[in-house]
This record gives structure tokens, sequence and C-alpha cells, in this order.
């Protein structure tokens, strides 16, 4: 049975990496998440050929964070190359959030709502109703090994106060270190890059984290 909790996050800056993390994981999990950055809603830039990335022939389910402004999602194009889920950033589009979440529905995506640990839940209160998932960031978004913020684990059971069974996700620096109290906090999945791809062995850390999160 594929590991579902732990949702390895690709964030590379060539073909060469992004097929290297991918191969050492598809075989072992639901889905992975492509951290798609383009140099303006944050600083750093990632690999994301959408022609090339849908072409692989996919193991596993994959899906879209993108950290991004709106005029670089190119939702269509990634519907078409076969993302099931795209999530975007609330602080990206402020007041377009509702059309946003409707050209993502339309394109045949489950639609995510990804949130900044400043930006409060009540927020996005009004747009809960219409979410597949909501992603709350544990870091500022933008570089992968930053250091795990615990408070906004405060958010997801908020979330859940608001709408019950909605799942919810977290973000950044998650490791084997907090992932229990990550998970004890209601959070679940959980999108993780350092503490998989930096480790000697990413299955066996792999592995580690989604027994930590609960799965057997």
């Amino acid at each position: 049975m594929k590991i579902k909790r732990i949702i390895p996050a690709i964030l590379v800056h060539s073909k060469e990496e992004f097929f290297k993390n991918v191969g050492l994981v598809e075989d072992w999990v639901d889905r992975v998440q492509l951290d798609v950055m383009d140099g303006i809603f944050v600083p750093d830039t990632t690999f994301a050929d959408i022609a090339g990335i849908g072409k692989h022939l996919w193991k596993c389910a994959f899906e879209i964070h993108a950290m991004a402004s709106r005029e670089h999602f190119y939702v269509e194009r990634w519907a078409l190359a076969g993302a099931s889920r795209f999530i975007f950033h609330y602080e990206s589009v402020l007041g377009d959030t509702p059309s946003i979440i409707r050209a993502v529905k339309k394109s045949g995506m489950k639609c995510g709502l990804a949130i900044n640990p400043e930006t409060e839940v009540s927020r996005i209160a009004s747009f809960l109703s219409d979410l597949d998932y909501v992603l709350v960031m544990t870091v500022n978004p933008g570089k992968s090994a930053q250091g795990f913020l615990a408070a906004p684990l405060a958010k997801i059971s908020e979330i859940k106060k608001y709408r019950p069974g909605l799942p919810v996700g977290i973000d950044g620096g998650v490791n084997d270190s907090n992932i229990a109290r990550a998970y004890a906090a209601g959070a679940d999945y959980f999108s993780v890059n350092s503490a998989i791809f930096s480790q000697e062995d990413p299955l066996a850390a792999l592995q580690k984290l989604s027994r930590a999160a609960g799965e057997k």
C-alpha cells in the first residue's frame, strides 16, 4: 500500500534534479507535490517544464503548489499535463480568490488554498466551502530547509471548526522531530522536502515520517 499522508515536495532547479527526485519516491507514495516558483511572489524560481512533466509516465498522482503570481498559474496547462490538484496562495491573489477557485475547478483539478504563517484563518473562512484542501504554511514560502514554525498549527483546528472534514495539510520545515506534534494538532497531510531528499536514505526517511504521521 502506498504512503498517503506524506507528500514529497519537489523543489528543484533542473530537469535532471526533478526526475531524479520523482524517481526516488513515486513508487512509494500516493502523490507528489511540485513546488512552482516564479521569482515574483517569492524570490526564487524552480524547474517547471509543463510539457515535459506532462509527458512523464507517472506512477503516482502529482499536484501543483503555485508559489507564483496569478499570471504564472497556467491552470489549464497544468490540468492538461495531468495534475490532480492545484494549490495557490491566498496572498498572491487576494480579491481574486473566488475566480481562481472557479477556474481551477472548471479545469477538472481539485482546488487547494495555501495560507502563509501570518494570515489569519478568518481571512479565508468564506472560501472554505468551495475548497477541496487547505495547506497551512509552517515556514514563509520560497525556500527549502527553513526552520519549522509551530504557531500556525493552531490554524488546523480553527479551519476544521469552520468546515469539519475538510482535509488540511502543512508545508514547511516538517521533519521527524516535529511531525508527530503536527499530526496531533490535526494535520491530515504533510508536504516534505529536505527531510526526505536531503537524507542519505530517502526511502527510509519517508517511511519513518509515515509512521510518525500514524500510517502503519
